[in-house]
């Protein structure tokens, strides 16, 4: 980035903080937003209000659900969810690591171009976030963002600040840097504020990232809908994910354990599908897309990226569980 571009940023930043003096009393944004379906002309950056400003303490109360033996052989793995159990009483807004939402306006603000915008509220059926869509980007062009946060009363809360690269002109050579990551269980977090792949990756200067699936884990404890979101609230406050997601576009896909459990996808009857000819990890609509635009891309590199193997899984067995045609 040229010299005067960072000294403008960096203005622009500091009378931002400046303009907006913190109230007590929120809303806040304790996980951060994030910019993704990044092309060269447009984006999404998905936003959220939290009622606090840091996610609940680590040691507050817990929550833990109760298993009994189903006695039917055909429910998944033998068990039934018989009850939650909420420590001390309290609900999922208060347990340990829960990053409550809230009600409040949101706006999104970018440079170059964009330095107002209109303010939107967030949605509560919806955890309380709100995408915007911005359009008529230039190509290869480096964007700061800024989201800006207002109670229902009107008055401002704090900013959040970030970036995002949009795609270099189709017909243009460049230079492009990408990081892939996968399996993201919440008990693997290897620092006190989050994960250190983060902080790695930023290193890189990546222009996006891809999570290949199992952002979150769902499968013991996510028994309902604001259970399902605590997971994702808890992982996506780790301050190692708000500041990478904050500045890098993401792309993710959606896999087993953040659909539901291991080995499974959205529209499962079965536990397994039978060996035969027949079995298959991709759709006959993924095979049909992927040959598709494989075929009609004129791009010097044409890459695929897939949360799962082309053959396999590499099992113990005597024979394939599945195979791909090539």
């Amino acid at each position: 980035m040229p010299r005067n571009t960072t000294v403008i940023a960096l203005a622009w930043a500091a009378s931002m903080l400046l303009s907006q003096p913190a109230r007590a009393d929120g809303p806040f944004q304790a996980t951060g937003f994030k910019v993704g379906e990044v092309s060269d002309t447009t984006a999404i950056v998905w936003t959220r209000l939290t009622l606090r400003r840091k996610r609940n303490p680590i040691d507050g109360p817990a929550v833990s659900v109760e298993y009994v033996k189903s006695g039917d052989e055909a429910k998944p793995r033998g068990w039934t969810a018989k009850a939650i159990i909420f420590e001390q009483g309290v609900t999922v807004r208060d347990v340990r690591e829960a990053v409550p939402g809230t009600d409040g306006d949101v706006r999104v603000l970018y440079r170059p171009a964009k330095s107002d915008a209109d303010w939107q509220e967030v949605d509560g059926l919806r955890d309380f976030t709100r995408q915007f869509t911005l359009s008529e980007l230039q190509p290869g062009t480096r964007y700061e963002v800024k989201v800006e946060s207002r109670s229902i009363e009107g008055e401002s809360e704090e900013s959040a600040l970030g970036g995002f690269r949009t795609a270099p002109p189709a017909r243009d050579a460049a230079r492009v840097v990408f990081t892939v990551s996968t399996g993201q269980r919440h008990g693997d977090r290897d620092r006190p504020d989050g994960f250190k792949i983060y902080p790695e990756m930023l290193k890189l200067d990546p222009n996006f990232f891809i999570h290949t699936g199992d952002a979150v884990y769902y499968d013991h404890l996510a028994k309902t809908v604001d259970l399902a979101r605590y997971h994702w609230q808890r992982t996506y406050s780790w301050p190692t994910n708000v500041e990478f997601h904050n500045r890098v576009s993401s792309y993710f896909f959606k896999d087993d354990h953040d659909t539901w459990k291991n080995n499974c996808w959205p529209t499962m009857q079965s536990p397994a599908m039978h060996d035969g000819p027949g079995k298959t990890i991709w759709g006959e609509a993924q095979k049909n897309w992927f040959k598709q635009t494989f075929q009609e891309s004129d791009a010097t590199f044409r890459i695929l990226v897939s949360p799962t193997p082309i053959i396999g899984p590499d099992r113990f067995i005597t024979q394939p569980l599945c195979t791909e045609s090539a």
